[in-house]
């Protein structure tokens, strides 16, 4: 996550919890569902936090955690019109980096809109269902 991180107080439980589950081989996107405010994001930053002090899991250490704008994607999907390419781009830039957990927040907002955008979803589930890319999803409660 570019820029400054908040420091993280609290969701101990809730942090360690999402780093066992980044560490599996399979099964491994963990998809944090809450209201705004509960500490979704927090969670992710306390990721970042320790994954910087490196004080996670041998197999974390070095990874980048990178957050997906969902609210600029759909807006570049819409002007530019050049759906497919922009999907197949960025999953995979992700996937060959191989040292990048996504963080997708807001998620469902890509229900909400276009069809083109829907496609967005089933492209990122396809690549995270194959072990192309590895991503935290935050979903508001209510779809």
């Amino acid at each position: 996550m570019q820029g400054k991180l908040h420091s993280f107080v609290g969701r101990k439980e809730q942090l360690e919890r999402v780093i066992k589950i980044i560490c599996r081989l399979t099964k491994n996107n963990p998809c944090l569902v809450g209201e705004p405010g509960v500490g979704k994001t927090a969670i992710i930053e306390g990721l970042a936090h320790r994954i910087l002090s490196g004080s996670v899991p041998q197999n974390l250490r070095g990874k980048k955690v990178i957050k997906l704008d969902v609210a600029n994607l759909l807006y570049v999907i819409q002007s530019q019109g050049d759906f497919e390419n922009i999907i197949k781009r960025i999953i995979k830039e992700v996937g060959q980096s191989g040292d990048v957990l996504l963080f997708v927040k807001e998620v469902q907002n890509i229900f909400e809109t276009s069809s083109s955008a829907q496609n967005f979803a089933y492209h990122l589930g396809h690549a995270l269902e194959r072990g192309v890319i590895q991503a935290s999803i935050l979903l508001r409660r209510q779809m």
